[in-house]
């Protein structure tokens, strides 16, 4: 697998889209200040692969930007030449996604544990060996070093493909398997071949010539009976024909009219013709009648006037009257009217002037009174003086109020008054209650003459009413009754003739629907027998023949009929003459061919073609057999053979030891080069070895070639032994032809001091090739100044990640 292109975003500190492009580079630094970002992109890679990190493998929802609420990664890499692009997207909340897609093939894997399988049986690698061997995350670099025997070994399995062999143990398995299926099959169709199938061939060549030898007898016969055959069934389709033809015959004469139904139509026709002639008698003298009637009462009416113009009349007269009366009475009533409202006028007249007197006489009362007031001043003011408050008269202020009773003349004065007030409220009422009736009898006598004027209106419109109508107003309803009379006894008469002629003319429309029975009888009658002098080539009956001509017109239709029949009968006696010497001629044609009476030899014919056929195919069939069974001989040896073959290959692959050889030769060569580095880079003191459990030791040749475990040495020693086994593993696979083309390192060189430094990058330059990557992940300066090819992150004011520089060559 080498790296292309990454593209990530909403991913730990990248927030903002980060592109990086692989391709062309070979060593690459990835440098920055701690929390720019620089271990998030080995995560990227990792995640992008398989779904995990080496930190993250299980929240790997931390793995989103504090920021963001999706993050997605885009990865592109090469597989021998074949590109792959991975996808996946992450969110807080909802499904991911999860894609990848072949662009050779077009081919795409979706689903987050189905792109991890796939990518995994690409790589030959899972999370475990990838994490060990290629990407050696920070803090995990030691992974490999001081991994268990087992799990070294596992690692070492996947990386060198070493668990092929137990796919190839599988197949073997399976092949060796899948033999036994085919044997079985062989021996089932073994057993589907009959065991006398020889005896079987020959007994089925025997029927076939027997067979063919009847078909060629029979073979000869069809020709005459095919003629015999064909007699039958002409006479047969002719005897057919004939019996239609008896039947249509029978069926004709059955339709014609019979001689009685004819003359009892004659007899009708007449009956018919004459009862018309009379109805239409007696409607003409009906009809006379009625214009008669008609006449009359239109001469009557023009002379004494129309019912409508008599009534109206009437009601002329009853109003006329009725307003000549209404005004009698009210002429009368106004009379009395008048002589109330003069008698009313006096006493109205009456009551002004005892108001009048009244008034006066309260005048001259008060005139004394007001004389008496003045004389007694004092007495009159003695009912409003208030002591210490001015006179209301002379406006000085009131000491003390007089005392003593009033004069006795203002006491008498003051009955006085008050007895002519009451005299002039009583004159008062009497005045106004007599204006009242007054007003009362005037308005009275105005409205009897509104009255009056328009009965008078109304009897004059009558009188001329009536006068335009009979030339007199003075027509009493007398007249006019005896008018009706006369009018509506005409009346009468005219309706008494419409009901005759209503009467005649239903009588006709009786007549005239017999007439119609008896015309569509007569139709019918008329229809049968021009259809049926058409089929006997007869001329037909006029259309409008009367019934006496039908009957002669029927007889010889008949007589044709009869003759018909005779003929076609006579036919048919001699068509089933032929028949007969047929039929013989056949049956014994028949028995000369040992066949039943029954029998056709075409059939017959037929029937021994077919069983020749089926006997040849049943040789044919037995021969196949014969062949097959000899061939399935053959095969089953040749099965057994392969099986036993793909048994023993089964068998040997199972033998842990050859595995064990296989990843023991590897794992021998992996610690000679890795010793070898381990030994150059720690200044020729350290080597690598393994102890009798398998386990890793380190060897110090300057403590006198003492071994101890790995898990003794310093920070930076781990980190060289470290990074020499995985130098040492990406040799061993590129000698084996592997496909890890990347290698990436996060941190580590921090615990080297200078000359270790220098060492440790003297092993990773030479495992540089330019088909290979190799990322290193560093803060260290000297790792700057030592690879040229750099990608610089920076840490934003935001507290996010971006690229400062080398985003691509």
């Amino acid at each position: 697998m080498k790296p292309v292109s990454l593209r990530i975003s909403g991913f730990r500190s990248h927030l903002a889209p980060t592109d990086l492009s692989f391709e062309g580079r070979t060593l690459t630094a990835i440098v920055g200040p701690t929390g720019s970002g620089k271990s998030s992109i080995l995560e990227a890679i990792s995640y992008a692969l398989y779904g995990k990190t080496p930190r993250e493998q299980r929240a790997v929802r931390r793995l989103i930007c504090s920021r963001a609420d999706t993050a997605r990664v885009e990865f592109n890499f090469l597989i021998d030449e074949r590109e792959f692009k991975v996808t996946r997207v992450l969110r807080r909340t909802g499904a991911g996604q999860h894609i990848i897609e072949d662009f050779s093939s077009g081919e795409k894997v979706v689903g987050e544990t189905a792109v991890s399988t796939h990518v995994a049986e690409l790589l030959g690698l899972g999370f475990d060996a990838f994490s060990s061997s290629v990407l050696l995350a920070q803090g995990q670099f030691s992974k490999f070093l001081e991994a268990t025997p087992k799990d070294r070994g596992v690692i070492l399995k996947g990386i060198f493909r070493l668990d092929q062999i137990d796919e190839l143990q599988k197949a073997a398995k399976a092949r060796r398997d899948a033999l036994e299926g085919d044997l079985k099959l062989i021996e089932g169709e073994r057993n589907a071949i009959p065991a006398e199938v020889a005896v079987i061939l020959k007994e089925a060549r025997a029927r076939e010539t027997e067979a063919m030898a009847l078909a060629a007898a029979l073979e000869k016969a069809i020709p005459r009976e095919r003629d015999l055959l064909h007699v039958l069934s002409d006479a047969e389709r002719r005897r057919g024909e004939y019996e239609v033809s008896i039947e249509r015959i029978k069926t004709m004469t059955g339709r014609l009219p019979k001689e009685q139904e004819l003359q009892e139509l004659a007899t009708e026709e007449k009956q018919v013709r004459t009862l018309q002639e009379l109805a239409q008698d007696a409607l003409g003298v009906a009809e006379e009648a009625l214009s008669a009637a008609v006449a009359e009462g239109e001469a009557l009416e023009k002379e004494l006037g129309s019912e409508a113009v008599l009534v109206d009349a009437r009601a002329l007269i009853r109003d006329r009257d009725s307003a000549t009366e209404s005004i009698e009475r009210l002429t009368k009533q106004r009379t009395k009217e008048a002589e109330s409202r003069e008698a009313a006028v006096l006493a109205a007249s009456l009551a002004e002037r005892v108001l009048g007197e009244a008034s006066a006489g309260l005048r001259t009362v008060r005139e004394k009174q007001g004389a008496l007031q003045r004389t007694h001043a004092a007495h009159a003011l003695r009912e409003v003086l208030v002591p210490g408050e001015p006179c209301p008269v002379c406006e000085q202020t009131v000491r003390t109020i007089p005392g003593g009773e009033p004069p006795g003349e203002l006491s008498e004065i003051a009955v006085q008054e008050k007895a002519a007030i009451e005299t002039e409220a009583q004159a008062a009422t009497e005045a106004r209650g007599a204006a009242m009736r007054v007003a009362g009898l005037n308005a009275a006598l105005v409205a009897g003459s509104d009255s009056l004027a328009a009965l008078a209106e109304v009897k004059e419109a009558r009188e001329r009413e009536l006068a335009a109508a009979f030339g007199s107003s003075t027509t009493s309803t007398a007249e006019v009754e005896a008018r009706l009379v006369r009018i509506r006894a005409s009346r009468t008469l005219v309706e008494a003739a419409r009901v005759a002629v209503s009467g005649e003319r239903t009588q006709i429309d009786k007549i005239s629907r017999e007439a119609k029975a008896f015309e569509s009888r007569h139709l019918d009658k008329t229809r049968s027998l021009i259809e049926l002098s058409a089929q006997v080539e007869l001329p037909a009956p006029p259309a409008d023949a009367s019934a006496a001509s039908l009957a002669d017109h029927a007889a010889q239709v008949r007589d044709r009929l009869g003759a018909r029949l005779k003929k076609i009968q006579a036919e048919l006696a001699s068509s089933r003459s032929e028949a007969i010497a047929a039929a013989g001629e056949l049956e014994r044609l028949r028995a000369d061919l040992d066949l039943t009476p029954e029998s056709v030899i075409e059939s017959v014919f037929a029937d021994a073609r077919a069983a020749a056929g089926v006997a040849r195919n049943e040789a044919a069939t037995a021969e196949k057999q014969l062949a097959r069974s000899k061939e399935l001989s053959k095969e089953e040896k040749a099965v057994k053979a392969r099986q036993a073959l793909f048994r023993a290959l089964a068998t040997d692959l199972t033998a842990q030891q050859f595995i064990a050889f296989l990843l023991e030769d590897r794992t021998r060569l992996l610690l000679e080069l890795g010793s070898e580095r381990l030994h150059t880079m720690t200044g020729n003191r350290y080597r690598l070895e393994l102890d009798d459990k398998n386990e890793l030791e380190v060897v110090d040749e300057l403590d006198a070639d003492k071994r101890r475990s790995v898990d003794t040495l310093s920070g930076g020693e781990t980190f060289l032994a470290s990074l020499a086994l995985a130098i040492a593993l990406a040799e061993v696979v590129t000698r084996a032809g592997g496909r890890l083309q990347c290698f990436f390192l996060d941190e580590g060189f921090g615990t080297l001091d200078p000359e270790s430094f220098d060492l440790a990058m003297d092993g990773i330059e030479r495992i540089v090739t330019p088909d290979r990557l190799i990322g290193l992940v560093s803060h260290v300066p000297a790792l700057r100044d030592r690879i040229e090819d750099q990608i610089m992150l920076e840490k934003g004011d935001d507290g996010m990640s971006r690229i400062a520089s080398g985003q691509s060559l």
